[in-house]
């Protein structure tokens, strides 16, 4: 009798330890840049361990990625960084941040004859979307120090209909809306307002970023540093394959035509870097938002356990 327990006990060790638990990752990534950088992981899964998986979902607006973070329900949120942090600052702290993937997507647009530059923008009128959000931030800081009219609209597709109604009138847009406007009316000139940020500030518009929860980060740190070394890897394949990410992600759904997407690619600034890596640039422009409109943050920087130290 003893004996045939033991061989009972040892057939359940040995079913035991050739029984591994799988690790599913939920990821959450708003459209638009962000869903590029990434396109490759979604549409051509990466191996990031043994028995590890992930679903990417992808959704419109801040709404669902405000949601995401309160409720904890994914394990790796892309997010504007300055939503991220507001988030930090409010007290949830089970997020960090990883990485920035996209570096701006605005730009000033117009049809004129006359030479398009920041210094002709004096005297005249802009038409600007977001008032006090981010990219107005950033177009304001761009801005100092010129005498310009600033007129506002709610969102990048408002600017568009503005340029649409008066082909002279001087907007800010956003990639991909850019493009789209670029299909419909000859002679756009831009503005990046990204380089021009750079020029006037010495620093990079850090956009957007990977959120990752402490639980993965902490309990499985090698999965954590695959993944993104496979977005990196994605945001390099997107940059110098635009076509490829282009017709990828029409196959995944994103709201533009592939000829769209993949001209609105070089404005929309998709890159790698790490937190650390970012970090300057980031306190930088958390720094203007504090400025400007402080209830962006919750009227204060983030921490350092907002950031996320690879090891």
């Amino acid at each position: 009798m003893k004996k045939i327990l033991l061989t009972v006990f040892v057939l359940l060790l040995a079913g035991c330890a050739g029984t591994t638990k799988e690790l599913e990752i939920d990821i959450l990534v708003p459209s638009g840049a962000p869903a590029l950088a990434q396109v490759f992981l979604q549409g051509e899964p990466a191996k990031l361990g043994d028995n590890v998986s992930y679903n990417v979902s992808v959704v419109d607006g801040v709404a669902p990625l405000q949601a995401a973070f309160t409720s904890n329900s994914h394990d790796i949120i892309f997010a504007p960084i300055n939503l991220g942090a507001q988030i930090h600052n409010l007290g949830n702290l089970n997020y960090r941040l990883a990485a920035v993937v996209t570096f701006g997507n605005i730009f000033l647009a117009t049809v004129t004859d006359e030479e398009f530059t920041l210094e002709s923008l004096e005297d005249q009128q802009v038409v600007l979307f977001g008032e006090n959000q981010v990219p107005d931030i950033v177009a304001r800081t761009v801005l100092e120090g010129l005498s310009v009219d600033r007129r506002y609209v709610p969102t990048t597709a408002d600017a568009q209909v503005e340029l649409t109604f008066d082909n002279s009138r001087i907007v800010m847009l956003a990639e991909p809306s850019l493009t789209v406007a670029k299909r419909a009316i000859p002679g756009i000139k831009t503005i990046d307002l990204q380089e021009a940020f750079y020029e006037r500030t010495g620093h990079n518009f850090a956009q957007a970023g990977i959120f990752i929860s402490n639980d993965l980060i902490d309990n499985h740190p090698e999965v954590v540093r695959n993944y993104l070394e496979a977005v990196e890897k994605s945001a390099i394949r997107v940059n110098t394959n635009p076509n490829e990410a282009a017709r990828l992600g029409v196959e995944l759904g994103f709201n533009f035509p592939e000829a769209v997407l993949e001209a609105a690619i070089p404005g929309s600034n998709i890159g790698f870097k790490t937190a650390q890596e970012s970090k300057e640039d980031i306190i930088f422009l958390l720094n203007r938002i504090l400025a400007i409109n402080p209830a962006l943050l919750s009227n204060r920087l983030p921490d350092e356990d907002f950031y996320h130290v690879q090891k």
